[in-house]
């Protein structure tokens, strides 16, 4: 059933600017000049924040030359083809290249064309993704396409109208979010199919949205007089209204997300002059609608403004100050990260290997018979067997299982998530898609400790067997000796194999843990402290966690290094399969062994029992040489040889692989917040894959 949003919505008409006092003599003294700077390209540009739109008769050449020259932008229209940009850009237009944008569609003919103007007119560092309305995941894949093709170039993407649209796709690469569906004075969306939103009250909820990520949106139509264009309060630096902005947020987030906190005196009726004693600086009335206005002028009466920014400037920092106290002391902020930490990222240790001891049954069945109560035991075990009961009772409380959606032929090991719940107003630091990228962490940091334990469990199992062996190794040589040097090479192999594996898993495993997370928490830890105000706390987790993901090879641009990992932790899985199967089959060579050698000796107890129940007849002389020879074919599952054989090619493979991942990280490019080459000189510090590599190349040159 649909559900009516009953709550007051605003279009610029339903408002105006109530008149005030002004120390100004002129609007010509008043400069709406403001300099943006973008949150993906990392593109900085002064500008009048005023932005012609990408219609035909709007987003023209000619009236970019005009707006260029106030410092305000243009979106050209789509309809100019690359020859028609060609020209302009070397004739009249080559001084207005920085204040233009390309318009395109989403379509695969729109971003070719797109490519080849950006190709000729290398000077546009501006991109406009126009469609009617944004809400549809083709749009939203064309964007995430664009921003990995062009990584350096300012995005403008809508059209868009709410707060969770805006943030997506802020986070999918947008750096400023078009916002307006119907507004426009010949705009007949609204009229066709009745889809739309007041425009004020779109902008409002959509910038606010923004502003938390680091992005920017933009009015696209509703003002249909220069009066709608002057609604926004310009006397204000672009500093001053954020920090105004800010300290808003905060009071407000303090109102309505931390209840009880009764922390601002309500006994003064106007804001202190900053200096002054025991009074508050400000006062939340209980109905602002209703309020007295609050006379902005100092005792002097220098003007209306005069002190305003040392008075903001104060508020802003004992808001934000106590705000931020207020989210690390009672709620316990930091050891919230410590428990994601512990948990989401296996930081401890002894709970992750207790786990997989304990689940390892469940997780080997397939994914789809799986459910999340069958964990809650498993968890119970591993807590308790491990250091992370002595975490606090909120903590334990938190932490829980996920099991992704399965696929065909998944195991419980591809599905498996450790959940960790969240709530007010912590949400705000761990918002859903920092979360995301938790899950995204701990799918590929479980992936690797599993190979690792996996690898361990060979070790294990290959040391019993060798225990069981060494005992009867004079039974080995004298009763079947080629089935002992067969099996003396294929476990030698699975040696090699498995130490050779086993340095590779342990290094990436040394490198992710200790130099990737380690060093990453410092940073956090060191960042958080020196944080003023709640956004700075926001933004030092953002990044912490694109610390992470880059580190952990999960970042756009990491693909290459992700896929090479990945398959050499499968094939080092498929390993330890095939080596379970050597091991089973000699163990039961072994067992058949010994049943064959006391079947040759007439003394053995066995024997002795047969040869007296049978006749001098020479009926048990038959018996007993019928039970050798059926007892000499021995019965394996798969015989040792071609165990051996499947091995070989298996690290055939495994040498190719990580080969190519060796080249692939040697190419990669200097990243943002980690260093590769120790990890590249610890996976290959004796040049033993070099030496491979150009032993192979040789070869193939002679």
């Amino acid at each position: 059933m649909p559900v009516i949003d009953t709550d007051v919505k605003l279009d610029f008409k339903d408002v105006l600017i109530r008149p005030k006092r002004s120390s100004l003599a002129s609007r010509s003294q008043v400069s709406i000049e403001r300099t943006f700077k973008f949150k993906h390209s990392g593109i900085e540009v002064t500008t009048v924040p005023l932005v012609a739109a990408n219609m035909d008769t709007v987003g023209t050449f000619e009236l970019a030359e005009v707006l260029a020259k106030r410092k305000c932008l243009t979106a050209i229209h789509k309809h100019y083809n690359v020859e028609d940009w060609k020209k302009w850009a070397a004739g009249s237009g080559k001084d207005c290249l920085p204040y233009v944008a390309v318009s395109i569609g989403i379509l695969q003919k729109d971003t070719d064309k797109c490519a080849e103007i950006l190709k000729a007119v290398p000077g546009i560092k501006m991109i406009c993704i126009d469609v009617a309305n944004g809400y549809s995941q083709s749009f939203v894949n064309c964007i995430k396409d664009m921003r990995v093709r062009w990584p350096a170039h300012m995005i403008m993407a809508g059209n868009v109208v709410t707060r969770e649209m805006t943030e997506e796709l802020i986070f999918c690469g947008a750096d400023i979010v078009k916002v307006g569906i119907g507004p426009g004075s010949v705009c007949t969306t609204r009229k066709q199919t009745g889809v739309g939103y007041p425009q004020l009250s779109a902008v409002m909820e959509c910038a606010d949205a923004a502003h938390g990520l680091g992005g920017r949106v933009v009015s696209d139509g509703g003002c249909t007089c220069p009066g709608d264009v002057a609604k926004v309060p310009s006397f204000l630096t672009l500093d001053l209204a954020r920090k105004i902005l800010l300290t808003g947020k905060s009071v407000n987030f303090i109102r309505l997300c931390c209840p009880g906190q009764n922390w601002c005196p309500t006994d003064s009726k106007r804001p202190g002059v900053a200096g002054d004693n025991g009074r508050s600086l400000l006062t939340l009335p209980t109905d602002p609608h209703h309020h007295e206005d609050i006379d902005l002028s100092d005792k002097e009466g220098q003007g209306l403004f005069s002190g305003l920014s040392s008075r903001v400037e104060l508020a802003a920092r004992q808001t934000n100050k106590q705000l931020v106290e207020l989210m690390k002391d009672r709620y316990a902020l930091v050891e919230h990260c410590l428990a994601l930490r512990r948990f989401m990222l296996l930081g401890q240790g002894d709970f992750v290997e207790s786990l997989m001891d304990a689940a390892q049954e469940e997780l080997g069945r397939e994914a789809g018979k799986l459910h999340r109560h069958h964990f809650s035991g498993v968890m119970d075990m591993a807590l308790r067997q491990s250091n992370a009961q002595f975490c606090s009772p909120d903590v334990i409380a938190r932490l829980g299982v996920k099991l992704l959606t399965p696929s065909a032929g998944e195991k419980g090991w591809d599905v498996f998530l450790l959940d960790y719940a969240i709530d007010s107003p912590l949400h705000v630091v761990f918002t859903p898609a920092a979360m995301q990228q938790y899950d995204r962490a701990f799918a590929f940091l479980w992936k690797m400790r599993r190979v690792s334990h996996a690898l361990s469990s060979c070790w294990s199992q290959h040391m019993a067997l060798q225990r069981h062996l060494v005992a009867y190794v004079h039974l080995w040589k004298d009763q079947a000796p080629e089935l002992w040097l067969e099996m003396k090479q294929t476990l030698h192999r699975c040696t090699c194999l498995r130490n050779e594996m086993h340095h590779f898993v342990q290094n990436i495993q040394s490198y992710v843990m200790t130099e990737v997370l380690e060093t990453s928490w410092a940073k956090l830890q060191s960042g958080w402290q020196s944080c003023a105000d709640l956004d700075e706390v926001i933004l030092e987790h953002q990044r912490y966690l694109a610390c992470l993901e880059e580190g952990a090879f999960l970042a756009a641009g990491n693909e290459p290094v992700l896929t090479g990992l990945i398959g050499l932790f499968a094939l080092a899985l498929d390993f330890c399969g095939l080596q379970d199967q050597a091991c089973a089959s000699s163990f039961e060579a072994a067992e058949a062994i010994l049943d064959l050698a006391d079947s040759r000796d007439p003394d053995s107890p066995s024997n002795r029992r047969l040869m007296r129940r049978r006749s001098p007849s020479g009926d048990a002389d038959a018996e007993l040489r019928s039970r050798s020879s059926s007892r000499a074919q021995l019965p394996f599952a798969r015989s040792l040889a071609e165990c051996r054989a499947q091995i070989d090619q298996l690290g055939a493979s495994f040498l190719v692989k990580l080969q190519g991942l060796l080249r692939v990280l040697e190419a990669q490019p200097a990243l943002r917040f980690s260093d590769l080459s120790f990890l590249l000189c610890r996976l290959d510090f004796n040049t033993y894959y070099e030496q491979k590599r150009t032993t192979t190349i040789a070869d193939r040159v002679r």
